[in-house]
C-alpha cells in the first residue's frame, strides 16, 4: 500500500504551498489511522529537503513520486520513492531512506552505524543497508518488479548531516542544508554561502 503518490510537479507544488505534510497526513489517516505528531514533523522536514533534491531540470516533472510505501509481509515502510524511465525506456525506481540524523559513525558491524538519537549514542541499522533490504524485499515479492524487470536503486539521505568548516559566520535564522567550507559567511533559507577571508573577524570574543 502507498500512502501518497503523484508526479514530481504535484509534489513540488504542495511543498511550495507548505501543505505537503498535511496532505500526506490526510491520506495516512484515511488509509491507516492516527499517527504521532513527531512523524508529521519528520515529514515536514524531510520532504522539504527532498524538494531541494528534486528541484532540477534533470528530473522531469512527470517522474513518479511515492511517500510511505508499505512493504508486503512486514511493518516496514519505504520513506520516499522516485520512478521514471531512462533513455532506453527502461523502468527505474529509486528507493530513499530518509533520516533526521546529524551524525553517523561507522563501527565494526557494517550493517550498523553509531548515531546520536533519543538523548544518547546508539547503534542502529545502517540506513543504506535498510534501503538495500527494502529493495531485496521488492525483488522477492513484487510481481511487477519481477515481470517488468524494473531496476531498483536503494540509497539513504541524511539531510541534517552537514559538515561546517573553520572560520564560518552563520547569520541568525539561517537554514543550513549543505556542507559549509572554511572561511565562509552563510545566510538565508535555504542557505547562501559566500567565501570571505577572516569571516569571523571582529565577531569572536577574545579572552583577555
Amino acid at each position: 500500500m502507498i500512502i501518497y503518490e503523484s508526479d514530481k510537479a504535484q509534489f513540488m507544488k504542495y511543498v511550495e504551498k507548505r501543505i505537503i505534510s498535511d496532505v500526506v497526513y490526510d491520506y495516512y489517516s484515511k488509509k491507516v489511522g492516527n499517527i504521532k505528531a513527531s512523524e508529521i514533523l519528520a515529514w515536514r522536514n524531510s520532504l522539504r529537503n527532498m524538494y531541494s533534491v528534486l528541484n532540477t531540470d534533470a528530473i522531469p516533472n512527470n517522474a513518479g513520486i511515492a511517500i510511505e510505501y508499505m512493504l508486503p509481509y512486514q511493518y516496514s515502510r519505504i520513506d520516499f520513492i522516485v520512478t521514471g524511465k531512462d533513455n532506453f525506456n527502461s523502468d527505474h525506481v529509486i528507493i530513499i531512506e530518509l533520516k533526521q540524523w546529524t551524525e553517523a559513525k561507522a563501527i565494526s558491524d557494517k550493517h550498523l552505524v553509531e548515531t546520536y538519537v533519543g538523548g544518547g549514542n546508539r547503534e542502529l541499522i545502517h540506513p543504506s543497508y535498510q534501503a538495500w533490504s527494502y529493495a531485496e524485499t521488492l525483488k522477492e515479492y513484487n510481481k511487477t518488479v519481477q515481470d517488468d524487470n524494473i531496476q531498483l536503486h536503494p540509497c539513504s539521505f541524511l539531510h541534517n548531516y552537514v559538515v561546517i568548516g573553520n572560520d564560518v559566520l552563520i547569520a541568525p535564522n539561517t537554514y543550513i542544508n549543505c556542507d559549509i567550507p572554511d572561511h565562509s559567511i552563510v545566510f538565508g533559507n535555504p542557505c547562501i554561502v559566500k567565501h570571505a577571508d577572516d569571516a569571523t573577524k571582529d565577531y569572536i570574543n577574545h579572552a583577555v
